[in-house]
């Protein structure tokens, strides 16, 4: 295994010509005061040093011309343009929030092709290609970062092609010579370390992980200050906890070792403010109100004072930020719970990540609320891909929903996400995002929140959490009314949602069309598109978005499928399919016009996806899960009909359709 040590920390005395040529390439076009900088302390003596210099000085000229004009002119958060917004650090002391998406190099990232290495920003993301075997390149943003407040730097990466062995992640600090790195490898392993005068020293060495995703899959990383400790997560897990310790520079940025292609998708930097609460404070509310609001543990210690112990029939324990609950028994079931002070007239939520490590995989796990093991509700899963729901009544088992096979449910020992959310009279029961059913809520005794295991088998709870819900300002009823009312009188609407929990607006429904655990499905057999729409009248005068979540449940994935705004018959779309492909354009007088078409890597093949449009003065952006992919001129439509449209045979499900105007 290759520890990450960067491509300067070998002799600067004996740098060849093509690793002096190399790096000015690289380093020519940007405008960093600190590349430069770097470059001139690395290769003094080269022959680009004094064009170097004459670049330092114009970009120190420049920097000052900038604060002078900053130190005159007042400028509102509101009114800054684009470019604005992504440099916080002209406008306050300290940077709050960054983030990047990689839709374009408004931030100015260091881009360029040369021997050693690429870079390049495509597709949404920043594209790093390491072509040596050895040595460590590292590319960075300036911010400004208060080391004083809790912080935390996040970032989506992929490991796309080359060497699994090798290290890629996260730097923080001052350049490459002195600053620190949190990394994964792609066989699933991380390392932790700190570069000083150049030198590597390791702080964590390689560590094997099973929160890793392997085989070139995306993962999350992110490093989170917490007082004078300093938190290492992989996946929204915390893998480590370390003494956090201060370091010199403001920049954030990714580091690439050795011969490997790796995407990133984002990097976000956020302050953090302290909580004014104390720590026990935090995680008992219902001191401090009448109603628990909002309860959290993802169990990096015991402090809420779960069950804990072992005995002949069970074993609970909390170790690395997991509650490991042990069923040692191959006959009934075992619970834990946690009290919290629930308002049952509001809406609420409760989420946990869990995981099957072994044992019997017919058994079910998951969540329980109410009052006790003889009195409480029950929603949980088995590794064998089915779910179940339920209550206990004096210590029986009455089944609400029987054992129901679920594709949502990842089988084999894999991490699942589960939750039951109350919306009005109604429960919704969730897997991995998914609303699997919805049933009639059912109030219950206690304040209880916790786990119930059964069977001889062992589950891992990551965390559990509780959040109430405000009602939205407008009921779904009186939502309707307004709306109705407003089409009646030919005046806009502000906003529009729905999420197809059941029919209230009136969508068409057939054999074909159909609701089923909140999606509208068009269930497709004939060579044809179909269009189903609502009556949105949306001033065009006005910026707008349109938007939905939409997943490809069968059938042929050649196809696109998406929304549509317009009339009917003349109407603008755009669409995807599960290629990754995109196609935007206009349906006029029974002829297609594409006006845009590309592909995305953004494109989830077997998920959902978030796609819509948004108006933004004279151009329209077309974006993709979070991600604007393309932004074109805006060109105004009649009608005042807006849906979703599914081309030839397949079946696909629609998850909500959102409309709103922009203040």
């Amino acid at each position: 295994r290759q520890l990450p040590k960067t491509a300067s920390s070998s002799s600067t005395k004996n740098v060849d010509e093509n690793a002096d040529i190399a790096m000015w390439n690289l380093i020519k076009n940007s405008k960093s005061i600190e590349d430069v900088k770097y470059f001139l302390k690395t290769y003094p003596k080269s022959k680009f040093a004094p064009v170097a210099k004459l670049k330092l000085l114009q970009l120190q000229r420049e920097q000052k011309s900038t604060k002078k004009i900053v130190k005159i002119v007042k400028i509102e958060p509101s009114v800054v343009s684009p470019k604005q917004k992504y440099d916080i650090t002209k406008y306050s002391d300290y940077t709050k929030y960054f983030y990047d998406s990689f839709d374009d190099n408004r931030n100015n990232w260091l881009v360029g092709n040369s021997n050693s290495v690429r870079l390049r920003i495509s597709y949404s993301y920043y594209i790093f290609t390491h072509k040596q075997n050895k040595g460590t390149y590292l590319s960075w943003h300036k911010i400004h970062i208060n080391k004083n407040k809790d912080f935390k730097i996040t970032t989506a990466l992929r490991h796309v092609k080359g060497v699994n062995t090798y290290s890629y992640g996260l730097m923080w600090g001052k350049n490459a010579l002195d600053s620190y790195f949190f990394g994964i490898s792609d066989n699933g392993e991380y390392l932790y370390g700190k570069y000083v005068n150049g030198k590597w020293r390791s702080i964590i060495h390689w560590t094997i992980s099973s929160h890793i995703n392997r085989n070139n899959q995306i993962n999350n990383i992110a490093v989170r200050k917490r007082g004078n400790k300093l938190e290492l997560r992989i996946n929204y897990y915390v893998v480590a906890t370390v003494p956090y310790e201060n370091f010199d520079g403001d920049n954030i940025g990714f580091s690439v070792s050795g011969k490997q292609t790796i995407k990133f998708g984002y990097i976000k930097f956020r302050e953090i403010e302290p909580s004014v609460v104390s720590p026990k404070q935090k995680y008992d509310i219902t001191k401090y109100s009448d109603y628990t609001k909002y309860f959290y543990d993802s169990f990096d210690d015991n402090r809420n004072n779960w069950l804990v112990g072992n005995s002949n029939s069970v074993r609970l324990r909390i170790s690395y930020s997991y509650y490991i609950f042990t069923h040692k028994q191959n006959k009934g079931t075992y619970l834990s719970w946690h009290k919290i002070h629930i308002n049952k007239n509001k809406d609420f939520k409760i989420t946990t990540a869990l995981r099957h490590v072994k044992g019997v995989n017919t058994y079910s796990y998951g969540l329980m609320w109410g009052k006790n093991a003889l009195d409480s509700y029950f929603f949980g899963i088995s590794d064998n891909g089915e779910y179940l729901y339920g209550k206990y009544v004096n210590g029986k088992w009455r089944s609400i929903i029987h054992w129901t096979i679920s594709s949502h449910i990842n089988r084999n020992n894999q991490i699942n996400n589960i939750a039951v959310r109350k919306r009005g009279n109604k429960l919704e029961l969730r897997i991995n995002y998914y609303v699997v059913a919805t049933v009639p809520y059912e109030n219950f005794d206690g304040d209880n929140i916790g786990f119930s295991v059964s069977g001889k088998q062992t589950i891992k709870f990551g965390y559990i959490k509780f959040r109430e819900i405000e009602p939205e300002k407008q009921n779904f009823v009186q939502f309707k009314k307004n709306l109705n009312l407003e089409y009646k009188n030919y005046s806009y609407v502000s906003s529009f949602y729905d999420e197809f929990i059941d029919n209230i607006h009136n969508w068409t429904l057939n054999n074909i069309l159909y609701m089923q655990n909140g999606y509208y499905i068009f269930d497709k057999t004939q060579n044809t598109y179909l269009i189903s729409s609502q009556n949105i009248n949306i001033n065009q005068a006005r910026d707008f978005s349109i938007e939905t979540s939409v997943k490809h449940m069968s059938g042929s994935s050649k196809h696109f499928y998406g929304i549509i705004w317009g009339t009917e018959q003349n109407f603008y779309y755009f669409e995807i399919k599960p290629n990754g492909k995109y196609v935007y354009g206009k349906h006029l007088n029974g002829k297609w016009k594409d006006i845009a078409r590309g592909k995305s890597y953004n494109i989830k093949k077997y998920y959902k996806n978030i796609i819509g449009v948004r108006k933004i003065g004279y151009r329209l952006e077309l974006r993709i899960n979070g991600n604007v992919v393309k932004t074109i001129n805006y060109e105004e439509f009649k009608g005042n009909r807006i849906g979703f449209i599914v081309e030839d045979k397949q079946k696909v499900g629609f998850d909500y359709l959102k409309v709103k105007m922009d203040d």
